[in-house]
């Protein structure tokens, strides 16, 4: 069984250095001031500071945090998309002609070379962890965004404006980053 766990200081470093490697979005996310809580989901016998969050959680404790993370994530995403107007972008390794190839694939935006995971408004559990399975394996880069009062949406297989991309880090309420060799996730409660 997994507990949500808070995490320290730490946990934006680690962040940051993630999103430096991401493409866009992430690199917007950067300019995100470093304010608010980060948390994870581990074993319960694991205290936040003997966590190294790029050593696998299976080789230190035989435990495996994958499945049951992503389930715990997944729900968080659909309960944040609950509401109108919110979006998930997930950072993927996909260009346009992949992306039609996948196997029921979730909707998705581009800009330029790159492709992102749409996640809408009261999308399925299923979905989620497809757009999981497909995403970028390192670093996995997630963010969910709630676009109430803005001018834009991002409709399905829409091309991102570049205009858009400040609007679009400033408005993420949450930043969920791959960790533990992406065997689990830490989510960052932006506050703005």
């Amino acid at each position: 069984m997994l507990t949500k766990i808070k995490l320290e200081k730490n946990a934006f470093e680690y962040i940051s250095g993630e999103l430096r490697t991401g493409d866009t979005y992430a690199k917007h996310l950067l300019n995100v001031e470093h304010k608010g809580e980060v948390y994870t989901f581990l074993p319960s016998d694991l205290k936040d500071d003997s966590v190294n969050f790029n050593k696998s959680i299976y080789l230190t404790t035989q435990f495996r945090v994958y499945g049951e993370a992503s389930k715990i994530v997944g729900e968080f995403i659909v309960s944040f998309l609950d509401k109108e107007n919110r979006i998930s972008l997930i950072e993927t390794l996909h260009d346009s002609k992949s992306i039609t190839k996948m196997l029921e694939p979730p909707s998705a935006n581009y800009y330029q070379d790159e492709a992102y995971f749409a996640l809408k408004p009261r999308e399925k559990i299923g979905r989620v962890l497809r757009a999981f399975k497909g995403a970028r394996d390192y670093p996995f880069i997630c963010g969910l965004i709630d676009l109430s009062g803005e001018k834009f949406a991002l409709l399905e297989n829409q091309n991102i404006q570049p205009e858009w991309w400040n609007t679009l880090a400033q408005k993420t309420q949450y930043i969920i980053i791959g960790a533990f060799d992406n065997e689990g996730f830490l989510i960052w409660e932006v506050e703005h």
